[in-house]
């Protein structure tokens, strides 16, 4: 869980998200699936990605504090976020990137979260088999 008032801070991009969904946001936080730890926490045992076998579609906001480091480099568009991810995942992943310009880490929750959701349903199509 994150401290009480920090979310803002950490998960939205400054003037990214209405007030009241911040507010929502903070009173309604859970803490991280378990399954979210052995590759978002730690860097000493192998990556769960290289197993997958599905396609994969990674999105971050252009604005994440916690995962575009310093200067959001890795979040600069969706090619350098391809760069950093690609050697997580095999081949058979099929991985594809995408990132939101302006947004945080909570790209549900940002004033144009209709492009990520378009960009969603564009990428769930075109896997179709």
């Amino acid at each position: 869980m994150t401290r009480p008032g920090t979310r803002a801070h950490d998960f939205h991009a400054p003037d990214d998200a209405d007030l009241d969904v911040i507010a929502v946001d903070e009173s309604t936080k859970d803490v991280f699936a378990p399954t979210e730890y052995p590759d978002g926490l730690t860097s000493t045992i192998p990556p769960m990605t290289n197993l997958v076998t599905a396609p994969v579609l990674v999105v971050n906001g252009s604005l994440d504090r916690l995962s575009c480091g310093p200067g959001y480099t890795v979040c600069a568009n969706a090619e350098t976020l391809y760069v950093t991810e690609a050697p997580f995942f095999g081949p058979a992943a099929r991985l594809r990137t995408f990132v939101l310009a302006g947004s945080g880490h909570e790209v549900n929750l940002a004033r144009n979260t209709a492009e990520y959701q378009a960009a969603v349903v564009e990428w769930a199509e075109s896997i179709r088999e």
